[in-house]
């Protein structure tokens, strides 16, 4: 908002909050008024004893007063209203997409909180906007490439003198780069489903051991590819959830840790129980995640450095986090001396 706007603004609080005052100021006096004219009707008191004992004199007070109520008022005013045209600036200004904006409105501890908590939000937005923005970046990118290269492929395709060899290695990356593109729409499908969802339903008991053995089958092309081998210690293990939801979170999960695996390591998945919580391990061999990254990597639309020489959108992990905290529970990430551990801890009633 415009300096001028916001003198503006404040010049009309002003005479606002002086108006009540005068208003209060003679609402006060007519009551007085009223009282002296009721006694007066009455006859407890008679007119001439009221103007003997007060007479012109109390006239002048009652003027005074009213005047100095209105000019302490006036500057009352100034000073009390200034914090909050300072706040309602601000909130103008962050309405605008203004999410550097910042406020101080004063050293009263209250006034304090409101300042903290405003620029608390405003620095979210902030980041907010800058990941939507990188998302943008990186997504369109994500999908431009795949697409340039299908379009390139299928003009090589087109020649009739291509080898059938080669035909088929053209054949194979239009197909893989056809995968890639459905991925990623179905992620931000599913991203987009799941975000709109804030109540648990379709809640069920389910064996989760069992429902992780069969997320690892279903991955088998991927991590067989990299001659992977896997280190189980499932148990067995009752669950009351939402079945299908858990299932995003595994397939994410175990995928994340195959994608970062270095070829022929192994990954470590263990489920435990300490009688109140499901504690779901899942443990890969490769490089560790730099530490300022580490606590970014389920925030939406993140991608760190190492993500981008690696398939992935910054999407698998935000699923991961937003189904985990619809269960009430949890999901950690942290670097260990073989290469970094994903923690799930998950609520467990053992029925």
């Amino acid at each position: 908002m415009s300096k001028k706007g916001s003198k503006r603004r404040t010049a009309k609080m002003s005479l606002f909050f002086i108006l009540c005052v005068t208003l209060i100021i003679i609402a006060t006096l007519l009551l007085v008024f009223a009282g002296c004219y009721l006694l007066i009707f009455f006859g407890v008191v008679s007119k001439e004893t009221i103007m003997e004992q007060y007479g012109w004199v109390g006239l002048v007070i009652v003027g005074a007063v009213t005047l100095v109520g209105i000019g302490l008022s006036g500057l009352v005013s100034t000073f009390f209203l200034k914090p909050f045209n300072r706040l309602l600036s601000g909130m103008d200004a962050l309405a605008k997409g203004e999410f550097d904006t910042r406020i101080d409105i004063g050293g009263y501890e209250s006034m304090v909180q409101i300042s903290d908590g405003f620029n608390t939000m405003a620095k979210e937005l902030e980041k907010t906007r800058i990941l939507r923005n990188d998302f943008v970046n990186n997504f369109s990118h994500e999908f431009k490439t795949p697409i340039a290269s299908v379009m390139g492929l299928l003009d090589l395709l087109e020649r009739e003198d291509i080898p059938d060899e080669k035909r088929r290695t053209y054949l194979n990356i239009i197909r893989e780069e056809i995968d890639r593109l459905f991925n990623m729409s179905t992620r931000m499908l599913a991203l987009s489903n799941i975000e709109n969802q804030y109540i648990l339903k379709d809640v069920e008991g389910f064996n989760l051991s069992e429902q992780i053995r069969k997320c690892i089958l279903l991955l088998s092309t991927k991590w067989e590819k990299k001659g992977i081998e896997f280190n189980l210690d499932l148990g067995e293990f009752e669950i009351y959830a939402n079945r299908e939801l858990l299932d995003h979170v595994w397939l994410n999960l175990i995928d994340n840790a195959i994608k970062f695996s270095r070829e022929g390591e192994e990954i470590t998945i263990s489920v435990s129980s300490d009688g109140n919580s499901l504690s779901v391990g899942i443990e890969n061999r490769g490089e560790n995640i730099a530490e300022d990254e580490i606590t970014k990597i389920f925030n939406k639309f993140y991608r760190g450095d190492a993500a981008h020489s690696q398939e992935g959108n910054g999407i698998g992990l935000s699923i991961v986090k937003h189904i985990v905290e619809m269960h009430k529970g949890r999901v950690t990430a942290r670097n260990t001396c073989n290469g970094t551990l994903f923690s799930v801890i998950l609520p467990y009633e053992n029925r």
